[in-house]
């Protein structure tokens, strides 16, 4: 392993850091998106307390970022995130001079990884894993210093590694542990030199974890935003810091080996997505010639660091093999993304030694060298840059300014889950739009004016709590998706108001100008790029065109195969032709062949599901319409294969089983 003369070298690599991070600062979104953006946007803000487990180094560093007099408050902690995504590249640059000599391939290294889809993504929006990463490359430039240093030498850096691994501790905990065994490799020769200093370094991890206990005193100020509430004693800290919380969601009684699998596999596919098919040939390529060109045990550390974020990750985790959980599993092996850049730099350094020794080619290796640099570089940077230049992206505002927009004066709007709350409480609360519009979360979670504390009641109990407030307000009460009160509803397709002293068997669709003409003008633009505003989009367009099909056919749908039109030119993605579908089945007298039609044109875009359930929703449909054309042995034949895909408890195919297994047995 090389040592780094960095006054020679700190002009490029200064340079270089400047060249990634205004890359970084000019496609990052200037105002709020998706994903948990506006939840950290918030937290950051108002100096808050973020979902478990906490974040609490993160939303303080970036709450300093919001004092930064430059673009929107979403704009400066982007910029924080692009900071920290253009620190980390130049850290794993760092990393590479010390395992290889030349430093043309540990630019190339910081550069790859720049370009990187998923890595790039994250350094541009409000998001944890580039403080992360930038925390983990760190920890290894200190064991790569300290296990080179003399051993009879004395030496502080323990007590730094010691703080730094208590800071990356109080960020995101799993995935430092899940890194480890790099760290443990590098220092495995130092081990007794480590074990000697092991009082010191414990109390400078301590230190490091202090940040833990700011968040706990700071949740008893109920801050703006706190995610669960104030954390009144230490079984709540550890509720939070533990993640229990997350435990139903992360686990699904659904999910089995073959979704484990499926996800395995699919994570080895995102190296080609993030590196292309050249890079992936030179991962290869490196990863073989690591065992020759590095000490074995360091060659070891680097391949557990890369299986622990991916195979052992997912074999941790219960989640459902689907479109929603690619996503939030896309951003979890971003360390490993970095020691796959690592590998590519190997793998160009063995090609080029080839090419260089070999008569046949004659290639001047700095020509061979910048001829696969170029390349593989440019190849990244083309494949990521169409998805990550979002400096135009205002999908998320768009969004939430159509939904507050249409509220009426002095109004309280409920939101919903990550893509709602976070957008609409960025615009309401950080910018003033609308702050007439008084917010509460259906869950009792992230606004501080909760009316009940998440865990801490039934949800029978919560239930009982939003009803009491509805009756007790004067003020319009409108709610995103689902809440549970006992009066009718009204929809207006992107949001329904609650109907009070209407029976709760009332259900009317509202025709809205603002929320038709912001229909008109996102499918006028089409799909967005970013997958989260791709899922997104299909999900809103649903609830729109379930919203259509009840307010142009109220009472009948004889008419609808002469009039399906208007309609039908808007809904043609997959969601909508199931909500159509559904409506469809729910009337009396249903138009079967239309269904059939309809879920004809379904079947061909199967490939849209987000969930397990969407696509377990067209095998019920599919079930319903034979058992109504009489034919239930394929009617249950069917229902069985909606069970497949998605088999569980609520899965109304199981119902439907159970109702025509008994029937037959009598």
């Amino acid at each position: 392993m090389s040592v780094i003369k960095f006054r020679e070298e700190w002009p490029y690599i200064f340079i270089l850091f400047l060249i990634i991070f205004i890359m970084y600062l000019c496609s990052a979104p200037r105002t709020v998106v998706l994903e948990d953006d506006g939840y950290f946007i918030l937290a950051a803000y108002f100096n808050g307390v973020t979902h478990p487990p906490g974040y609490p180094v993160y939303t303080f560093l970036s709450h300093l970022a919001t004092y930064f007099p430059v673009g929107t408050i979403a704009f400066r902690v982007h910029g924080f995130s692009a900071l920290l995504g253009a620190l980390s590249c130049i850290s794993l640059c760092f990393i590479c001079r010390y395992l290889i000599s030349e430093r043309i391939y540990a630019y190339a290294t910081a550069l790859i990884y720049a370009f990187s889809k998923t890595f790039w993504s994250q350094s541009i929006i409000a998001e944890v894993y580039t403080l992360n990463v930038l925390l983990f490359f760190l920890l290894v430039i200190i064991s790569l210093n300290y296990s080179n240093q003399n051993t009879n030498k004395k030496s502080k850096l323990h007590y730094i590694f010691g703080f730094i691994l208590g800071l990356s501790l109080c960020n995101h905990w799993p995935l430092i542990i899940l890194s480890s065994p790099l760290i443990i490799s590098i220092l495995w020769p130092v081990r007794r030199k480590l074990i000697q200093n092991f009082v010191s370094i414990s109390f400078f991890i301590i230190l490091g974890l202090l940040p833990y206990v700011w968040m706990f005193y700071r949740s008893q100020m109920e801050p703006e935003i706190s995610f669960y509430g104030p954390l009144v004693n230490l079984s709540d800290l550890w509720f939070y810091i533990s993640r229990e919380g997350y435990a139903d969601i992360e686990t699904s009684i659904s999910a089995g080996w073959i979704d484990k699998i499926n996800f395995i596999s699919f994570i080895f596919k995102e190296i080609v997505v993030q590196f292309g098919f050249t890079g992936f040939l030179f991962t290869i390529i490196g990863f073989i010639y690591q065992w020759r060109l590095l000490p074995i045990r360091i060659c070891i550390g680097l391949t557990l660091c890369v299986l622990g974020n991916t195979v052992l990750l997912i074999t941790l985790l219960g989640f459902d093999y689907d479109l929603h959980h690619q996503n939030v599993v896309s951003v979890y092996p971003l360390i490993a993304y970095g020691v796959i850049a690592l590998w590519i730099a190997i793998g160009i350094l063995q090609v080029v030694n080839i090419l260089a020794d070999n008569p046949f080619f004659k290639v001047r290796k700095k020509i061979s060298n910048a001829g696969f640099i170029v390349l593989i570089a440019s190849t990244t940077l083309m494949l990521s840059l169409p998805v990550n230049y979002r400096a135009n992206d205002t999908w998320a505002d768009d969004y939430a300014r159509a939904i507050l927009n249409s509220l009426k004066p002095d109004s309280v709007l409920f939101t919903y889950g990550d893509l709602t709350t976070g957008p609409i409480g960025y615009l309401n609360k950080i910018e003033g739009f609308r702050s007439d519009v008084t917010l509460f979360s259906s869950k009792g979670q992230v606004y501080a004016n909760r009316l009940f504390r998440p865990f801490k009641i039934t949800e029978k109990e919560s239930q009982q709590l939003i009803d009491s407030y509805i009756d007790k307000t004067d003020r319009p009460v409108y709610y995103l998706y689902g809440l549970y009160h006992h009066y009718g509803v009204e929809e207006y397709g992107l949001f329904n108001r609650v109907a009070k002293g209407l029976p709760v068997n009332y259900h009317r669709a509202i025709a809205l100008k603002e929320v038709d003409d912001y229909f008109m003008k996102i499918h006028n633009h089409g799909e967005p790029e970013d997958p989260w505003e791709k899922m997104h989009y299909r999900l809103v367009f649903a609830e729109y065109c379930k919203y259509k099909y009840s307010l142009e056919y109220p009472e009948s749908i004889a008419q609808l195969r002469n009039n399906i039109g208007p309609i039908s030119r808007l809904c043609q993605k997959y969601h909508s032709k199931l909500e159509f579908i559904g409506q469809i089945l729910a009337r009396d007298n249903s138009d079967l062949s239309l269904a059939e039609s309809l879920l004809t044109q379904a079947e061909r875009l199967l490939s849209e599901a987000i969930v397990k359930s969407d696509i377990a929703r067209f095998y019920y449909y599919q079930g319903e319409i034979k058992l109504r054309q009489e034919n239930r042995a394929a009617a249950i034949e069917t229902f069985r294969v909606s069970l497949k895909m998605w088999p569980h408890p609520d899965n109304p195919a199981l119902l439907k089983i159970d109702e025509l297994e008994n029937t037959e047995s009598r």
